[in-house]
């Protein structure tokens, strides 16, 4: 009954916002449109924009570049990057957050009312509202951390190993759209291991710790194990596209056959530049144009697009 009442709220909310952006931004110029700086286009959205075309055209390849990881574009692209239903969507999938809330409140204090307050607080928060009528990833990997949290919580409480599998493989896609979670598969464990070990009251310390890891090896694999695959095969993905192995597209380091050899006889700008012209697919067809040509190509592109696609 509580889940139900919060997320009828937190839609109640969202859905109206939504559409407020939505016909705002219709009645927008193409140059205020383009702009990025009005309406639900943030200066981070043609960078999850051209990668979500390029996999709703069938060219993945073309979409796995080291600007942004292919988890956002690919949302963008099952909903045919139709901005109409990508706000619409975004705002049914926050409203998990609150639910999650109530969960990792009412849960463990086992007060249904304290939950719901927790979670009603969630429901109306201008942020959490917000967030859902950008095209970024915010609302996204916020839903998505929202849950894997809630499950992993859950699962240490009851030493359910599905919901800790649940929770593993929510990280592993909640990092293909952020990778910013890195670390994630061993503060999972940590996170695990505190909530069980405090949950035992125990006050054997090291040897209560060292029995848990016996007692629970199998859900802390999973946990480490399953984000791992996902990272390294995000990472193996771009290099065998581009011959760079990393795990964080925005900020790139040029792990190459050439600048593995050479890295130290090199600056970073020198070796930014030179890699940059010799590996053509790093990212996009114009990724040797200067920054400003860049901006003026993906207006461009965008544009043309606006002008084709129904808002």
């Amino acid at each position: 009954m509580y889940c139900l009442l919060l997320i009828f709220i937190s839609i109640s909310l969202r859905i109206p916002y939504a559409h407020a952006v939505l016909e705002q931004f219709s009645q927008l110029s193409i140059a205020d449109q383009t702009s990025y700086q009005m309406g639900y286009l943030a200066p981070d959205s043609p960078g999850y924009i051209d990668p979500a075309i390029a996999l709703k055209n069938g060219n993945i390849a073309e979409a796995i570049s080291l600007t942004r990881p292919i988890g956002y574009p690919a949302f963008l692209a099952a909903l045919g990057v139709n901005f109409t239903y990508i706000l619409y969507t975004q705002a049914l999938v926050l409203s998990i957050i609150p639910v999650c809330t109530f969960l990792l409140v009412s849960v463990p204090t086992e007060n249904n009312l304290f939950g719901f307050g927790a979670g009603l607080a969630s429901a109306i928060s201008p942020t959490g509202i917000a967030i859902g009528s950008m095209v970024t990833s915010d609302a996204v990997f916020a839903s998505l951390f929202a849950v894997l949290f809630t499950a992993l919580v859950y699962g240490a409480l009851r030493n359910s190993l599905r919901w800790i599998l649940f929770s593993a493989v929510v990280a592993g896609l909640a990092i293909l759209v952020r990778p910013i979670l890195i670390f994630w598969p061993v503060v999972s464990v940590m996170i695990s291991a505190l909530i069980s070990v405090f949950q035992d009251q125990s006050q054997n310390g090291l040897w209560q710790w060292l029995q848990f890891y016996k007692g629970r090896l199998a859900s802390l694999l999973v946990l480490f194990l399953i984000p791992t695959i996902f990272m390294v095969s995000f990472a193996g993905a771009n290099y065998a596209q581009n011959g760079i192995f990393t795990r964080h597209p925005t900020k790139p380091k040029y792990f190459t056959r050439t600048s593995l050899r050479d890295d130290h006889s090199r600056t970073s700008t020198h070796l930014c530049s030179r890699e940059r012209r010799h590996i053509r697919k790093v990212s996009y067809s114009d990724d040797h144009l200067l920054p400003e040509e860049r901006n003026w190509q993906c207006c461009r592109r965008l544009a043309q697009f606006l002008r084709t696609t129904t808002i």
